[in-house]
C-alpha cells in the first residue's frame, strides 16, 4: 500500500459504535505509536523488514478501493443499524449523504443533507408510536420526531435512527450545524427526555441523549458526550439542570464528570455562534452558560467532584476540569489550555483555577504559548492529580475504584471545602467579572469573528 516493506504491525478489535475519525483518534493512533516502537526495537536487534504476502496466514485483511460519494449515500430503507454504520464510517468528515423528507405545514418536503452523529432508537414502541401520529404514511427517509436539536429518521425494518447533525451540502460553506438547525421547523413529535435515568453504572441511553448520569456506591457518574465537544448554550444550561438534580440527591457523596468518549470538552459551540442571527449576543450567552456550568462544580459543597477525562479537552473544555476537586485522565489524553487561537482571552474561571495548580508563570506559559500538553506534563505540572491507564478503556474500567478512595478520604477534602466557602464566592465572582469583561471586549472585536469565520468553514 505504501510501497515498502514492513517493519512492524499492530491489531485492533472494532468491537465499539465508534466513527471514522474516533478510531482514528484512539485505536488507530495507539496502535500506530505501538507499531512505531516495535520498529524501532526491530532495528535495534538488526531484525529486517518483510515485504507483504497476502499468502501468509497470519495478513489478515486486503486493500480496499477508494470510497466514493456514491458508497457514502444512505439507503433508509435498510435497517437502523446498518444506516448508523454508514454514517458513523463517514464521521466527522466528509459525512454521509441522504435525502430527509419532512413535513412542514402539512405539506412534504424533501431535502438533499449530509449526515452526522448516528444513533439507533432502541424502544421499538417509541418509533410506532411517533410513526402513528404523523399525518402522512411513513416511509424510509422520513423525519417522525425532535430531540435537543437531533432528529428522528424512519428506516426500513420498521426502526429508525437519530441523526444529530447536518450539512445543508457537502460545500466547505455549508455550516455542521444541529439537525434542527438546519431543516426548516417540521411538523413532527417533540420527545421528551425517557425517564430512563439514573442508568446502571457502565450503561448508556439506548436512545439519542446527550445528558445522562449513572450511580453504584454513593459515586454519580455525570456524562455529556457531546458532538465534538463543542458545548452550546443549550446543551450548557440541561448540563447545569442535570448537576443541580444531582447535588440535590443525599444519597450521592462523589460526582464525576466523565464528558464524552472522544472529547471532555471543548468550549463553546464556534458552529452555533456563527449560525446565530447575532454572533456576539450568541457568543456572551454561550461563554456565560459554560462559566455557569463550572460554577456549579464550585457550588457542590457537601460532594467531592472528580473531573475524568476520557477524551481530549481543549480551551475552555480543559479549564473547565480544573474546578473539580481531583481531575485524572488516561495517558492518551491531550491537553490544550489556551483560547488565543480564537483571539480570546477565555473564561471559565480559569484566572483562579490554573494558577491554584500549576502556579502564575505556569498558567502564564500555557495560555500563551500555544501548545498541547501530554496528560503525563500535565500531571506533572500539577494540572492532573493522575493518570489512569493509557486508553479510554482503562481508564473506564480503574475509575469506579479510584472514586471509591476519593470518598474514603473525602472528610478533610469536605472540611477544606466548607471552611473555604464564606470567602471563595467573592474570590470566584472577581475573577468571572474580570474574564466576562476581557471577554466583551474579545466578541466585539473583528479578529474573533474573522478567526471563528475560519474555523468552522474550513
Amino acid at each position: 500500500m505504501d510501497a515498502g516493506d514492513i517493519w512492524a504491525t499492530c491489531k485492533f478489535p472494532v468491537n465499539r459504535q465508534a466513527t471514522k475519525s474516533s478510531l482514528y483518534g484512539k485505536e488507530v493512533a495507539q496502535a500506530a505509536l505501538q507499531a512505531v516502537l516495535g520498529a524501532v526495537e526491530a532495528w535495534e536487534r538488526g531484525v529486517p523488514p518483510t515485504a507483504l504476502n497476502y499468502s501468509h496466514p497470519e495478513v489478515r485483511g486486503e486493500l480496499k478501493r477508494k470510497l466514493t460519494a456514491a458508497d457514502r449515500q444512505v439507503d433508509w430503507a435498510q435497517a437502523a443499524e446498518d444506516v448508523a454504520r454508514a454514517v458513523r464510517a463517514c464521521d466527522s468528515q466528509p459525512g454521509a449523504l441522504g435525502g430527509l423528507r419532512v413535513a412542514v405545514q402539512g405539506h412534504l418536503q424533501e431535502h438533499e443533507v449530509v449526515l452526522f452523529g448516528a444513533c439507533v432508537e432502541g424502544d421499538a414502541e417509541v418509533v410506532r408510536r411517533v410513526k402513528k401520529e404523523q399525518a402522512h404514511d411513513v416511509i424510509p427517509g422520513d423525519v417522525i420526531a425532535k430531540r435537543n436539536g437531533a432528529v428522528l429518521v424512519a428506516c426500513g425494518e420498521e426502526d429508525a435512527v437519530w441523526i444529530s447533525h447536518l450539512k445543508a451540502s457537502p460545500k466547505k460553506s455549508s455550516l455542521k450545524l444541529p439537525a434542527t438547525s438546519v431543516l426548516p421547523s417540521a411538523d413532527v413529535t417533540l420527545l421528551p427526555i425517557a425517564p430512563c435515568g439514573p442508568l446502571p453504572y457502565g450503561a448508556r441511553p439506548k436512545t439519542f441523549q446527550d445528558v445522562w448520569t449513572t450511580r453504584q456506591d454513593g459515586v454519580c457518574y455525570v456524562h455529556f458526550d457531546f458532538y465534538n465537544g463543542a458545548m452550546s448554550t443549550d446543551q450548557c444550561r440541561r448540563l447545569e439542570r442535570a448537576m443541580w438534580a444531582v447535588e440535590q440527591d443525599p444519597d450521592c457523596s462523589v460526582v464525576a464528570l466523565m464528558g464524552g468518549h472522544n472529547f471532555f470538552s471543548n468550549g463553546i459551540h464556534l458552529n452555533v455562534i456563527e449560525n446565530a442571527e447575532c454572533a456576539v449576543a450568541e457568543s456572551w450567552a454561550n461563554i456565560t452558560a459554560i462559566d455557569d456550568v463550572v460554577k456549579a462544580i464550585f457550588r457542590m459543597r457537601s460532594k467531592v467532584t472528580v473531573a475524568a477525562l476520557q477524551g481530549n479537552a481543549g480551551a475552555g473544555g480543559a479549564m473547565m476540569a480544573l474546578a473539580a476537586d481531583e481531575v485524572v485522565s488516561h495517558a492518551g489524553v491531550v491537553l490544550n489550555p489556551h483560547y488565543r487561537k480564537m483571539a480570546l482571552f477565555g473564561s471559565e474561571y480559569w484566572t483562579y483555577s490554573l494558577p491554584q495548580r500549576v502556579g502564575t508563570s505556569m498558567a502564564e506559559e500555557l495560555t500563551t504559548r500555544l501548545q498541547p500538553v501530554l496528560a503525563t506534563e500535565a500531571r506533572d505540572m500539577g494540572m492532573l492529580d493522575d493518570v489512569i491507564g493509557d486508553n479510554a478503556k482503562e481508564l473506564n474500567a480503574l475509575i469506579h475504584l479510584k472514586c471509591l478512595r476519593v470518598r474514603a478520604n473525602s472528610r478533610e477534602i469536605l472540611r477544606r471545602k466548607r471552611a473555604m466557602t464564606s470567602s471563595l464566592w467573592s474570590i470566584l465572582d472577581e475573577h468571572r467579572h474580570e474574564e466576562l469583561e476581557r471577554m466583551r471586549h474579545c466578541f466585539n472585536d473583528a479578529e474573533y469573528h474573522e478567526k471563528r469565520r475560519k474555523f468552522v468553514y474550513h
